[in-house]
């Protein structure tokens, strides 16, 4: 099963942020990012790993909540944001931002879950709107941002896709890796979801290339006619792919 969006948690409590992220995650349809204790910074990161939605604290030291949102705004970032505050009256001062919702502490899963529902049809509504202004493939390649320019293949040529930390690394069949300067969320949406399936939190492989995966260790393995890659597989995502028609899974 694919993600339906990317969320980062900015909050100075600790434990207020891990309630939030094991929430996130229990319904599988979230990507949650590694969360962020303060604003000072986190421009930066948000401009890297481009989170779907921001859950943003209100009430933080070093600096609140709706003052942040604003500078999200003047940067161009149109994450959609979620506030989470103990306190009603902010809804009135975070207003003129135009957040998608709040969670008002404290609250339970079943807030949560219904608050995710209501954000994957929002953001897949988003990916409709703008699914034209993606990259396109040129003569059947698809272009790829790295620190020094741009890099092409054609969806055959990739093997897999795996993150690490604000970059990905992309294999090609014949085993080359090729750094991208982009998150993996945004990679698996680009080359497409029926070809490119999850086997893990930070890894997407190409369907083409499955040969084998194995139940008892968990291991999902690849090949080309020139290289071979394996990759542990989450219980999260073994259904999935199972579910894939051609594949033989021991």
């Amino acid at each position: 099963m694919s993600y339906s969006f990317s969320a980062l948690v900015i909050d100075d409590d600790s434990a207020a942020r891990d309630v939030i992220e094991k929430f996130l995650r229990c319904e599988g349809l979230v990507e949650v990012l590694p969360g962020l204790s303060s604003p000072l910074g986190a421009i930066e990161k948000i401009e890297l790993c481009k989170p779907d939605v921001i859950f943003l604290d209100i009430n933080m030291p070093d600096e609140d909540g709706l003052s942040f949102a604003s500078r999200l705004k003047e940067h161009g970032i149109d994450s959609l944001l979620v506030f989470c505050t103990a306190f009603r009256s902010y809804a009135i001062d975070a207003f003129e931002l135009r957040p998608y919702g709040f969670l008002v502490k404290p609250f339970g899963i079943s807030e949560v879950n219904l608050l995710v529902s209501k954000l994957a049809a929002e953001v897949e509504k988003r990916k409709g709107a703008t699914v034209n202004s993606l990259p396109k493939e040129g003569k059947g390649k698809f272009s790829f941002k790295t620190s020094h320019g741009y890099v092409f293949f054609k969806q055959s040529e990739i093997l897999s896709v795996s993150s690490d930390k604000n970059y990905c690394d992309l294999t090609t069949i014949q085993g080359s890796v090729a750094r991208i300067k982009q998150p993996l969320v945004n990679i698996h949406r680009y080359l497409g979801y029926e070809q490119f399936v999850r086997v893990n939190r930070s890894t997407i492989v190409n369907i083409e290339y499955i040969s084998e995966v194995d139940r008892k260790k968990k291991m999902c393995v690849l090949r080309s006619e020139s290289y071979e890659q394996s990759f542990p597989v989450s219980m999260r995502n073994l259904s999935d792919i199972e579910n894939i028609p051609f594949l033989d899974i021991f």
